[in-house]
Protein backbone atom coordinates (compact mmCIF):
# COMPACT_ATOMS: atom_id res chain seq x y z
CA UNK A 1 0.00 0.00 0.00
CA UNK A 2 1.20 3.79 -0.71
CA UNK A 3 1.98 5.96 2.15
CA UNK A 4 1.32 9.80 1.09
CA UNK A 5 3.77 11.54 0.90
CA UNK A 6 4.69 14.73 2.86
CA UNK A 7 3.88 18.00 0.97
CA UNK A 8 6.39 20.25 -0.55
CA UNK A 9 6.16 23.19 1.87
CA UNK A 10 9.01 24.77 -0.49
CA UNK A 11 6.88 25.61 -3.23
CA UNK A 12 4.22 27.39 -0.85
CA UNK A 13 6.99 29.10 0.89
CA UNK A 14 8.09 30.67 -2.56
CA UNK A 15 4.74 31.66 -3.39
CA UNK A 16 4.54 33.62 0.07
CA UNK A 17 7.41 35.51 -0.46
CA UNK A 18 6.18 36.24 -4.15
CA UNK A 19 3.03 37.30 -3.00
CA UNK A 20 4.59 39.64 0.39
CA UNK A 21 7.40 40.79 -1.91
CA UNK A 22 4.89 42.06 -4.30
CA UNK A 23 2.61 43.63 -1.34
CA UNK A 24 5.27 45.42 0.17
CA UNK A 25 6.95 46.95 -3.13
CA UNK A 26 3.43 48.39 -3.76
CA UNK A 27 3.13 49.47 -0.22
CA UNK A 28 5.96 51.69 -0.89
CA UNK A 29 4.35 53.47 -3.39
CA UNK A 30 2.52 55.74 -1.69
CA UNK A 31 5.41 56.87 0.88
CA UNK A 32 7.36 57.80 -1.52
CA UNK A 33 4.46 59.75 -3.44
CA UNK A 34 4.03 61.38 -0.13
CA UNK A 35 7.92 62.23 0.90
CA UNK A 36 7.77 63.98 -2.74
CA UNK A 37 4.58 66.05 -1.67
CA UNK A 38 5.78 66.91 1.86
CA UNK A 39 9.11 67.91 0.14
CA UNK A 40 7.82 69.99 -2.81
CA UNK A 41 4.71 71.74 -0.15
CA UNK A 42 7.90 72.77 1.95
CA UNK A 43 9.88 74.29 -1.20
CA UNK A 44 6.40 76.21 -1.52
CA UNK A 45 6.17 77.17 1.79
CA UNK A 46 9.40 78.31 2.97
CA UNK A 47 8.59 81.49 4.27
CA UNK A 48 7.02 79.99 6.79
CA UNK A 49 9.41 77.86 8.65
CA UNK A 50 7.08 75.82 11.32
CA UNK A 51 4.89 74.72 8.75
CA UNK A 52 8.53 74.14 6.15
CA UNK A 53 9.80 72.39 9.08
CA UNK A 54 6.48 69.85 10.04
CA UNK A 55 6.37 69.07 6.24
CA UNK A 56 10.30 68.13 6.01
CA UNK A 57 9.99 66.42 8.73
CA UNK A 58 6.47 64.57 7.54
CA UNK A 59 8.90 63.94 4.09
CA UNK A 60 11.80 62.48 5.59
CA UNK A 61 9.24 60.14 7.86
CA UNK A 62 7.23 59.04 4.32
CA UNK A 63 11.08 58.72 3.03
CA UNK A 64 11.79 56.43 5.86
CA UNK A 65 8.68 53.88 6.10
CA UNK A 66 8.90 53.86 1.95
CA UNK A 67 12.45 52.93 2.35
CA UNK A 68 11.63 50.53 4.53
CA UNK A 69 8.63 48.75 2.38
CA UNK A 70 11.14 48.78 -0.26
CA UNK A 71 14.03 47.13 1.48
CA UNK A 72 11.58 44.62 3.41
CA UNK A 73 10.54 43.48 -0.46
CA UNK A 74 13.73 43.28 -1.69
CA UNK A 75 14.62 41.12 1.19
CA UNK A 76 11.66 38.94 0.28
CA UNK A 77 12.34 38.35 -3.36
CA UNK A 78 16.23 37.49 -2.35
CA UNK A 79 14.78 34.54 -0.23
CA UNK A 80 12.22 33.91 -3.30
CA UNK A 81 15.02 33.09 -5.71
Amino acid sequence: MLKPSPPDLGVFLRAVHLGLAIMLGLASLPFFAAAVYGWWTADQFSGFANYEQLMLATARDALLKGAGCAAGAIWLLVLWR
